[in-house]
């Protein structure tokens, strides 16, 4: 029977903590006593234990909700660890992302972007497949965005590009995955493309400092 796994991502924006002004979910715990509860357990993959298959994990993209998805969860490993690189999972199975926040009384709105990318063990070359996922048969669905806006409501540009800046780079050497990725909207044949791409970033030098522009 195909397993169902999720991604669980817990953020907080309260004060007194660095990890959402770095750009970071809340990291992995397994020392923690006692233990949070499975749903409350950020930076994890979760697998699905329930006595029944869901009838919600179908090949589709769409939003769920917790009263959907239940509470039958479990904890199978961190999503990184030395000894757990990757969660190992098999075709056919189903996987779902879950972001949640314990903040009180708070009113966040959240929009979600994934792109997956390096479709092999190795840097790819050429025209290959950037994503297990399907827009439909024979079309990788590279590029995940939640809400979606509508692509009727996509930005045009007479001259053909977008360029987005995305600011000075900061912080330690270190080497970064980035993830970029578009969908792209046809007006003319009604089609909707995503494309993603996964190169590597590497920092290294220091950072000049240099005036900001509001």
């Amino acid at each position: 029977m195909p397993q169902v796994y999720m991604l669980n991502l817990g953020f907080t924006l309260l004060a007194g903590t660095s990890y959402a002004p770095n750009g970071s979910f809340l990291p992995y715990n397994g020392n923690q006593s006692p233990a949070p509860p499975v749903l409350q357990t950020s930076c994890a993959w979760l697998n699905y234990n329930g006595s029944s298959f869901p009838a919600w994990a179908t090949d589709t993209c769409q939003q769920l909700s917790d009263a959907i998805i239940g509470t039958t969860w479990a904890v199978k490993q961190p999503d990184y660890s030395p000894t757990s690189t990757f969660l190992g999972a098999d075709a056919g199975d189903f996987v779902l992302v879950r972001i949640y926040t314990g903040d009180g009384s708070q009113q966040y709105k959240l929009r979600v972007g994934i792109v997956f990318g390096n479709g092999s063990d190795a840097p790819t070359q050429g025209n290959v497949v950037q994503s297990p996922l399907n827009l439909a048969a024979g079309v990788a669905r590279s590029v995940i965005d939640f809400p979606d806006i509508g692509a009727a409501n996509y930005t045009p540009s007479s001259a053909g590009s977008w360029v987005y800046l995305l600011g000075q780079l900061h912080g330690s050497l270190a080497s970064y995955s980035l993830n970029a990725g578009a969908t792209i909207y046809d007006p003319v044949s009604g089609k909707t493309y995503s494309l993603g791409h996964d190169p590597t970033l590497k920092v290294v030098g220091t950072v000049p400092k240099v005036s900001r522009v509001a």
